[in-house]
This record gives C-alpha cells, structure tokens and sequence, in this order.
C-alpha cells in the first residue's frame, strides 16, 4: 500500500492486453481494465537503454587531463491513466545517464573505475523511480 492507497499490480503490458482482448492502449482498453480489474485508474510506462557506448572528454588536452567512460542512457516516461474514461491524468519522464566504467588521469593521477552493468542500472534506476514519485510523495510547505 502506498500512501494509504493500495496499488494492484496487473502484470506485464501484453498479459494485460491479452486479458481484455485489446492490441493496444487507447481508450476502449482503458475502460476494458477498469471493468475487468476494477481499479479506477494505472499506470503505464515504457523504459529504453541504449547500448552501452564509450564517450572521451574531447577537452582533455586543454584541462591537462585525461579521461574515458563506458556510459549508457535510460529513459523513462509514464503516465497515469483513468478507466473511467480513457484520459490521461498526470504524465512524466525522466532521462538519465549511468557509468559503468571510467578511466583517466587527473593532475598525473591515474583513476580508475568499474562496475557490473546490472549494478550500475540498479543505481540509476533507484534515482529516476525517486524522482518520478516525487509528485505522490506527502510534502510539508510553510503557508
């Protein structure tokens, strides 16, 4: 339960879609859950990571400095959606980059840096669901 409310989850987008005999979310599908699962409202996402790709600091030679990573892009858009008609109700995305490996040379000091894909996609993954949940998360304001 989040916030007092629960939260049902209906499984993958092709189950779901199966379940109510849609090929896609528009709106008939919207209130094809709501019916079939009872629930007034979900959300639906979709997530894309680039390969991972080598990026250099193309300054480098004017810092006096050296450096390279492994680097890979994640994005992220969901977007909450009513069954009760079919109309989206909030809507956002996040777009992230993650390190999996670094290696360079900073004032004649050699660094170093590596880790599994999997863990570095964890991290960033923890950070882009902080930030998309920012908006139903309780915050105090002073009036």
């Amino acid at each position: 339960m989040a916030q007092r409310i629960p939260v049902v989850e209906l499984g993958t987008p092709d189950a779901v879609l199966a379940d109510i005999g849609k090929d896609a979310f528009d709106r008939e599908a919207a209130l094809a859950v709501g019916e079939k699962q009872g629930v007034e409202a979900f959300f639906l996402g979709e997530i894309e990571i680039t390969k991972l790709k080598p990026q250099v600091d193309l300054l480098a030679p004017l810092r006096k400095t050296l450096f390279a990573r492994v680097a890979f892009d994640i994005a992220i858009k969901v977007r909450l959606v009513s069954t009760a008609n079919g109309a989206t109700l909030w809507t956002d995305s996040v777009l992230r980059q993650g390190t999996v490996g670094a290696v360079g040379m900073d004032d004649g000091v050699p660094v170093f840096s590596i880790q599994d894909k999997s863990a570095a996609l964890d991290d960033v993954l923890r950070k882009i669901m902080f930030r998309l949940t920012w908006d139903f998360r309780p915050t105090r304001r002073r009036l």
